[in-house]
Order: C-alpha cells, then structure tokens, then sequence
C-alpha cells in the first residue's frame, strides 16, 4: 500500500485505477465499504512504516532505544 501510495494508485487492492487528489479513484472513493477500512489501511502502512524508519536511517528502533535506555551503563 505504501508503494501505491507513492505511485499515486488507489489504495483499494482489488482496483487497478489512479488516485487523483486522495487515497482513492473516483470509483472506491464512493465505496461505503473503502471508506469504512480507510483507518484501517492507514493503520497497516503505519506499522510498517515505523518498522522500517530505524533501518533506512540507521538508528534504534523505538523498542530497542526503550531498552537501551534501561540497562545498566556497562
């Protein structure tokens, strides 16, 4: 979904359309059911987004700074 994103794709996986000015083609934007798993969506690419942030910039993830921070200076 973050690829899509980026490639301005509806973000719906079951459409193949573009996405002009938002998350959605015209079509799925209409879509009760998209956007009642739009939040969900965002959710997914959250997750892995932050997941994937310490290892493009080379620092600690969030859990792993947590954990440094409460061990005891060697």
């Amino acid at each position: 979904m973050i690829a899509r994103r980026g490639a301005k794709r509806c973000l719906n996986l079951t459409c193949d359309g573009y996405a002009y000015g938002g998350d959605y083609c015209k079509r799925c934007s209409a879509l009760e059911e998209v956007r009642r798993d739009h939040n969900g969506r965002l959710k997914q690419m959250e997750v892995v987004w932050n997941s994937a942030v310490p290892h493009l910039l080379n620092t600690p993830s969030k859990v792993r700074e947590r954990r440094l921070n409460r061990s005891p200076v060697a």
